[in-house]
C-alpha cells in the first residue's frame, strides 16, 4: 500500500503537481484570451482609481483655498469693524485690492454701507480667484452699530 501511494504521487509531481488534466489531456490553467480579459480588467479598475484620486485632491485643493480666503476674508472684516469703531473712515466705503498667500492671487472688494436707519451698516466682502478657467467667488456679510458721527 505504501508502495502505491508513492507512485501515484510522483506521478502527479512530475505532471506538475496534482493539477487535473484539461481537454486534450494538458497540464490545467489560463488560456491566453482569459489573462488578457483580466488585464483589461485590472486596467479600468486602475483608471478609475487613479481618476477618484485626482479628483479627490483637485477637491483639497479647492477647499484649502476656499479656507484660505475665508480666513482673509474674517481679518477684513474685523479691520473694517475696528476703523469704524476708531472713526477712521467715512461711510459708505468701499476698497478693492489683492491678496498673494500660498502661491495665489485673490481679488477683493470690502465695501460698508449703511443701512436706512443709520444706526447699522453692511460690510460686504467678496473674494474671487481662477483655478484653471474656472471662477470661484467666496463672499461674506457682516452687519455692525456705527457711530452716527461717521456717516456722509
Amino acid at each position: 500500500m505504501t508502495l502505491k501511494v508513492n507512485l501515484t504521487l510522483n506521478r502527479a509531481i512530475r505532471r506538475g503537481g496534482c493539477r487535473r488534466p484539461g481537454p486534450g489531456g494538458a497540464a490545467g490553467g489560463f488560456t491566453l484570451i482569459e489573462v488578457l480579459i483580466s488585464l483589461v480588467v485590472l486596467g479600468y479598475i486602475t483608471i478609475y482609481v487613479f481618476n477618484a484620486l485626482f479628483t479627490s485632491l483637485s477637491a483639497i485643493e479647492t477647499a484649502e483655498n476656499r479656507l484660505s480666503a475665508l480666513r482673509a476674508m474674517n481679518d477684513n472684516v474685523n479691520d473694517l469693524k475696528s476703523l469704524i469703531v476708531a472713526q477712521s473712515i467715512k461711510i459708505p466705503y468701499r476698497h478693492t485690492g489683492f491678496l498673494y498667500e500660498n502661491d495665489m492671487r485673490y481679488e477683493y472688494t470690502i465695501g460698508a454701507v449703511p443701512l436706512k436707519s443709520k444706526k447699522l451698516c453692511k460690510i460686504s466682502v467678496l473674494y474671487h480667484w481662477y483655478r484653471g478657467n474656472k471662477l470661484i467667488t467666496v463672499s461674506r456679510t457682516a452687519f455692525y452699530p456705527i457711530p452716527p458721527a461717521i456717516v456722509r
